[in-house]
């Protein structure tokens, strides 16, 4: 990660990661992690259950930025058009990943930190020029938008860091959240355009951008996971999704120049 303060908040704070380890889409050995936040769950008025049982949390997740990707990818972003900083945002850790690792805990409290599949990264050894290709989404999708772009500084993050069994969470909950981490996120990164993947993080930020004054423009884009599994719902084809999600991030990217 190209930002130390970004690395430390993520891999020290966080979660607890070795103090060297080299970012994978997938490890041979999974990267031992000591230790993750729980400052929810410790919350008697967010979550009480967490003092009797098992908390309601399954799986923590982390940022990453374009220096993984190129790490990832083995080759460096080729074409950087745009060397602002521009903060990809999604909702939070969807899904398990198959990352093959058990839970860790602390007390009472277990989750399984991203430590087998580097979280958001993609599982391809290239930058795609299309996404014809793609066989899934998410870390391959973003670097196809930053391929398209010629984003060279991206940071990658969820507005809710941890994936809660019981949904809806508690707003509290995301609000906690939001402002222990996404806030200094924002502050050490200082995006000069937030991309929204997906309604329901549109409406966190715009929650977070109302508590806390902050007027960084948001360009809405349809998720990674819509592009892949739901785009039929609203389009004939899935390029056509695609192809709006590009029209609106140029749009919102030449703005950010004027």
């Amino acid at each position: 990660m190209k930002n130390q303060k970004l690395h430390n908040l993520n891999f020290k704070e966080l979660l607890l990661y070795p103090e060297e380890f080299s970012p994978q889409s997938r490890y041979s050995t999974p990267i031992e992690c000591k230790s993750f936040c729980h400052r929810c769950e410790d919350g008697d008025k967010n979550r009480e259950k967490a003092s009797a049982s098992e908390s309601e949390t399954v799986l923590i997740s982390h940022g990453c930025d374009t220096e993984d990707f190129v790490t990832c990818l083995g080759t460096p972003l080729k074409n950087q058009k745009c060397t602002e900083p521009i903060l990809f945002l999604m909702e939070d850790p969807g899904g398990d990943y198959d990352q093959g690792y058990d839970k860790i805990k602390i007390g009472n409290i277990a989750k399984k930190p991203p430590t087998l599949h580097y979280y958001f990264s993609p599982d391809i050894d290239y930058w795609p020029e299309n996404c014809d290709s793609l066989e899934h989404f998410y870390g391959p999708y973003y670097a196809y938008l930053m391929q398209k772009h010629g984003l060279g500084n991206v940071y990658i993050t969820n507005c809710v860091k941890c994936k809660w069994q019981t949904l809806p969470r508690d707003a509290k909950v995301e609000d906690t959240c939001m402002n222990t981490w996404l806030s200094r996120e924002i502050e050490l990164f200082s995006p000069k355009l937030v991309v929204c993947f997906g309604g329901k993080t549109v409406e966190l930020y715009k929650r977070y951008q109302f508590s806390n004054s902050c007027n960084i423009p948001y360009a809405y884009l349809y998720h990674p996971s819509f592009l892949q599994n739901r785009w039929q719902t609203r389009f004939d084809t899935q390029q056509e999704a695609i192809d709006l999600n590009d029209q609106e991030l140029d749009k919102k990217l030449k703005e950010m120049e004027q």
